[in-house]
């Protein structure tokens, strides 16, 4: 039996048997896993994105805001990677490249982003909002207005770099 027939038993069994687990449990603990499949640091970027959501994320409306949009849209997201492996790894590498502003943020530091990672960032949104349903589009679409406007990243502590 594939890996591929595997994973969707998993995933369609999750789904369906969330009496037992809570479904934001379940579709975060998939999406970001699903995310990051085969990556040696896994454990690592897991880490330090759970806590920049219980640490940074948890202190305001906003980033209540965005945690509910991400429970909301995560068992989606996971769908999208299981069928979408260049998703997968385009969700990997752009996770990667923001680790260390990630973890600036959590640890109370200042954080800047280049105009790549913010291109990385639009470019990932833009691969997700092409396989998505119209629901999770307009979600995307906000978030790259709040992007655009600077609200999304300056409120959590992260500026762009001047170059």
């Amino acid at each position: 039996m594939s890996i591929r027939v595997l994973l969707s038993w998993w995933l369609f069994l999750s789904i369906s048997c969330n009496t037992f687990i809570p479904k934001p449990a379940v579709a975060e603990n998939l999406s970001l896993s699903f995310a990051l499949w085969g990556a040696p640091e896994r454990k690592v970027i897991l880490g330090t994105l759970y806590r920049f959501r219980d640490e940074v994320l948890t202190q305001s409306p906003k980033g209540h805001r965005y945690i509910r949009l991400f429970y909301l849209h995560a068992l989606e997201g996971t769908w999208l990677l299981l069928r979408h492996p260049n998703l997968r790894t385009q969700s990997r590498n752009v996770l990667r490249e923001l680790l260390p502003t990630i973890q600036a943020v959590t640890d109370g530091q200042p954080a800047a982003l280049t105009s790549e990672k913010l291109a990385a960032i639009e470019g990932l949104m833009d691969a997700f909002s092409a396989k998505a349903t119209p629901r999770l589009q307009r979600t995307i679409r906000r978030l790259r207005s709040d992007l655009s406007r600077g609200k999304l990243l300056s409120h959590f502590g992260i500026e762009p770099m001047q170059q």
